[in-house]
């Protein structure tokens, strides 16, 4: 596990949770896929049933129709019953394009049948019907005309007086109009009894007439009944023709559209009810298939939620654990604690953190402890230039004194020259008093002798201290160098660290709610790298005016040696031209004897004597015034020597806070 990669942590983790969440998925979608395919069954069945309802609807409206039409005979029945057919034909045909069950199919077929049967029956009624109406029409007629014929007849038996014939003529009408009366109630009722009755009725009224005939009175009179008698013929058989058609139409009704009828409604609720049966078990087992579905998808989903937190659990202590740790290590290492090591061995990304961290602590406890050490050398360095530009400005100080001395010497010597040519005036007379002289002039010399070379081994010190204190001040500056070139790793260092802590954040973000704690350290992680840096900028910076300042101090202390080298060569001159002073000195001792004889040698000597005091006095007063300079310059360097002393001590402030092993 402590092996494994941060994102395979987080991969293992979430992928196991997928595959659980796809499992889930697996079961919903076949529950859902099987409750769909319930579903189109269902809505399938309940298509084909509905279908079937309405054939049987539209089969009750054909047969509401057909009672209809045989009960008043309209035509509007008629219009009805054809579009009730033409309905049910079309739900018919989308039945059979729906119903893919062979048992099924074989009832449409029947149905199919039986429908034809029964519309045909349905036309032989309407044709019955028409050919009825036509029938009747004539025993209407018929009817009619006899009923005229025997009221005629009965007014004209009437008119003459004619008793018998216009009684036997009423009888006759009367059973005529009772005969038309039994048709009438046979039409409505089609009970063969009133067939029954008609025909006895008919009968009786034919044989009516024929008692009728033997009562007239007149033979104009047989007409009447001749006419009546060759209309009976054809109204007994138009009655015959009616009952027969009657007959032929209740046969039809009883035998075919009352059977079929109520057997195409009975077939399709059979089908019906097959559905309906069908509908119940489907529903029953969708329910119990949504059942299983739900409680498998239940099931699995509280298996999945369980993993899902004991992989939380553990994925977050496996990682906001090192992280704390991380965050922890961080806040040390923000205050300046660099002894520590980050205690992680893990081989994902937070291991590799914390070995970059410790790598990182390792380099910058190595760096500070450098800068430390160049601080203390700076420290050192800046001591001793300050000790060198005082004792410089001691020696610079002492030279010029020495040089006013030689100045005043040089005064003496002139005015004892001065005193000499004086005396040379008088020189045949005051010979001992120029001797005098000349000794004193020559002890004056010495001591300027002396005095010149004690001034050419100050210089010499001073010629070597201040090359010792060019060297400690390259050295100074090689030592800034490094310390530049510790803060510029150091600055690269934070750089990587702050590029190290942006990916980490990158990271943490792809990671989202898991990756929190990781941001916080990346960012604590960051804002350390921003504090190294201004540190390092800081250090840079001082380190900078440091170089400046040694760089400045160097080129001080090159003047210094330089103006010293030229005393050096004046106090060289100097002790050239004293070392000559002594030579003619001595040769004026040594001449003394013949001062009579020299006195115009001594003239000229005196008078260079005088030329050369006059130089020396130069010289001295070009000395006083390059000493002066010496004094300035070290007044310079030691200015210079105190602020390398305070930069030392703030670059120890600095790195003070910073504990290193």
């Amino acid at each position: 596990m402590k092996s494994m990669k941060l994102a395979m942590k987080i991969g293992v983790g979430f992928g196991v949770l997928i595959l659980f969440i796809v499992v889930v998925s697996v079961f919903s979608w076949r529950g859902i896929a099987t409750l769909d395919n319930g579903a189109e069954e269902y809505q399938r069945i309940a298509l084909n049933s509905n279908l079937i309802g309405r054939v049987q609807a539209n089969m009750l409206n054909m047969q509401m129709s057909v009672k209809d039409f045989i009960n008043s005979g309209s035509e509007q029945a008629v219009e009805e019953y054809k579009q009730s057919y033409a309905k049910m034909s079309g739900f018919m045909a989308s039945a059979h394009d729906s119903i893919k069950d062979t048992k099924l199919g074989e009832h449409l077929d029947n149905m199919d049948a039986d429908i034809a049967s029964y519309n045909s029956a349905f036309e032989q009624i309407v044709a019955f019907k028409a050919e009825r109406d036509t029938s009747l029409a004539d025993l209407d007629g018929g009817g009619q005309a006899m009923e005229a014929t025997l009221s005629e007849l009965m007014a004209t038996a009437a008119r003459t007086g004619a008793t018998s014939t216009g009684y036997k003529s009423g009888l006759s009408l009367r059973l005529l109009l009772l005969a038309r009366l039994d048709i009438d109630s046979f039409l409505k009722t089609n009970n063969k009894d009133e067939v029954d009755k008609v025909t006895k009725r008919l009968g009786e009224f034919q044989a009516s007439l024929k008692e009728l005939r033997s009562s007239l009175l007149s033979v104009d009179w047989q007409t009447f009944v001749d006419d009546i008698e060759g209309k009976i013929g054809g109204y007994t058989a138009t009655f015959d023709r009616m009952v027969e058609l009657t007959n032929s139409r209740n046969q039809v009704i009883d035998q075919t559209l009352d059977i079929l009828g109520p057997k195409i409604a009975a077939a399709a609720e059979e089908i019906k009810l097959t559905y309906v049966k069908e509908q119940d078990q489907l529903g029953t087992k969708l329910s119990a298939t949504s059942s299983s579905a739900t409680l498998t998808v239940i099931i699995a989903s509280l298996i999945a939620v369980v993993f899902g937190c004991v992989v939380s659990f553990f994925l977050t202590r496996a990682i906001t654990g090192p992280v704390r740790k991380t965050a922890d290590f961080a806040a040390v290492m923000a205050g300046g604690d660099f002894t520590r090591q980050l205690d992680i061995q893990q081989g994902d990304e937070i291991g590799v953190m914390a070995s970059s961290l410790n790598r990182m602590v390792n380099e910058l406890g190595s760096m500070i402890r450098e800068v430390i050490t160049g601080v203390e050398t700076l420290s050192s360095s800046s001591s001793d230039l300050t000790n060198v530009s005082a004792h410089l400005t001691s020696v610079a100080r002492d030279t010029s004194e020495k040089a006013d001395s030689v100045a005043a010497s040089a005064e003496e010597m002139s005015t004892n020259i001065q005193s000499v040519s004086a005396a040379m005036e008088e020189s045949s007379a005051n010979v001992g008093m120029v001797a005098s002289a000349t000794d004193e002039m020559t002890a004056t010399v010495n001591e300027i002798a002396m005095n010149a070379e004690k001034a050419r081994a100050i210089t010499d010190n001073a010629v070597r201290q201040s090359h010792a204190t060019s060297q400690k001040m390259a050295s100074l500056g090689d030592s800034a160098t490094k310390i530049g070139r510790v803060t510029e790793t150091i600055t690269d260092i934070s750089d990587q660290t702050n590029l190290l802590a942006l990916n980490a954040t990158i990271e943490a973000a792809r990671a989202g709610e898991a990756g929190k704690g990781f941001a916080v350290v990346a960012n604590e992680i960051k804002e350390l790298a921003k504090q190294t840096a201004v540190a390092t900028v800081d250090i840079k910076n001082q380190i900078g005016e440091m170089q400046q300042t040694t760089s400045s101090t160097i080129t001080d202390i090159e003047k210094i040696s330089t103006v010293i080298q030229e005393i050096n060569e004046m106090i060289a001159t100097i002790a050239t031209a004293v070392e000559e002073q002594s030579a003619t000195t001595v040769e004026i001792a040594g001449n003394i004897s013949q001062a009579a004889q020299g006195i115009g040698e001594v003239n000229e000597n005196v008078a260079q004597s005088t030329m050369v005091v006059t130089g020396i006095t130069q010289e001295i007063a070009a000395i006083n015034q390059q000493s002066s300079s010496v004094e300035e310059g070290s007044g310079k360097v030691q200015v210079s020597a105190q602020s390398l002393a305070d930069l030392s001590i703030q670059l120890q402030k600095l790195v003070s806070r910073f504990k290193v092993r």
